[in-house]
């Protein structure tokens, strides 16, 4: 089980998302610290691959169940930028319709 999650991180630094997601997907680990890194890891995945929806969803687990983990504190830095850049590109396309009347 870490094994896969070691290969998933291997597919990762090759950015190879989609190979990485198959290993981490539809599993659950024994431990919930290795559940949260397993979690931490889907989101970076579904961010690289734009969907961001899911990236926030896993995101957002790993911030609330973190507790003492690095992760914890990677998450919530990555959804506090995510939530201003969601927040910009909403006032951009705000402003771009606007234009557009």
């Amino acid at each position: 089980r870490s094994s896969d999650l070691g290969a998933a991180k291997e597919f990762m630094l090759r950015r190879d998302y989609e190979a990485a997601l198959e290993l981490l997907a539809d599993r659950e680990e024994k431990t919930p610290y290795s559940e949260v890194g397993r979690k931490f890891l889907l989101g970076k995945c579904y961010d690289e691959l734009g969907d961001q929806s899911q990236a926030i969803a896993y995101m957002e687990f790993v911030a609330e169940h973190g507790n003492t983990m690095p992760h914890k504190a990677w998450a919530q830095e990555w959804l506090g930028r995510k939530t201003v850049f969601l927040l910009e590109q909403e006032n951009l396309n705000g402003k771009k319709e606007q234009n557009d009347d």
